[in-house]
């Protein structure tokens, strides 16, 4: 999928979080087993919108760079898709689960306080931290990605700090 349709898939994923839904679709599986907590890089267990200032932390980032994230029992993992998912609602966070496991092909969230701004994530991600389009009051507000690790993030940024965040890949229609 280009960046451009990945885009647009996380920008809907992201409007729809305060909807509370994404729609699903059917695709084929091929994880087998769920790593714990212990094997993952980063693990959070609790709200993760609420002081979401370890989204610029390097534990995270070498997280998303292949050593692992887990949010609250749910391992992302990239790129596996299975015609048995489900959405769930887990805390503040929308898990999109693969199969009857604990893996995850997304988590996404609102960010609730002004823990991260645009600023600490161009410090965090430096050159790799890209930028989708422009959207909202600030001429810096828009959608913002990092792809350059096991899992893509993208954060959407409202008046200079970030309102939501898509980790994965998530099934939508």
């Amino acid at each position: 999928m280009n960046k451009m349709t990945k885009a647009l898939v996380a920008a809907t994923t992201i409007t729809t979080l305060g909807l509370g839904s994404v729609a699903l679709n059917h695709t084929e599986a091929h994880a087998a087993s769920t790593p714990s907590a212990t094997q993952a890089q980063f693990a959070l267990e609790g709200n993760a919108g609420k002081d979401a200032s370890y989204l610029t932390s390097s534990k995270f980032i070498n997280g998303l760079n292949g050593g692992g994230l887990m949010f609250n029992g749910y391992y992302l993992t990239n790129h596996i898709t299975t015609p048995d998912y489900h959405q769930l609602n887990v805390n503040d966070q929308v898990i999109q689960t693969v199969g009857n496991g604990k893996s995850t092909r997304s988590v996404s969230f609102n960010v609730s306080d002004n823990s991260v701004t645009l600023n600490s994530l161009k410090h965090a991600y430096g050159k790799d931290l890209g930028r989708v389009y422009h959207s909202g009051k600030q001429p810096e507000d828009g959608l913002y990605f990092y792809d350059k690790g096991r899992y893509e993030i993208q954060f959407n940024v409202e008046n200079g700090h970030v309102a939501n965040v898509l980790i994965g890949d998530p099934v939508t229609d």
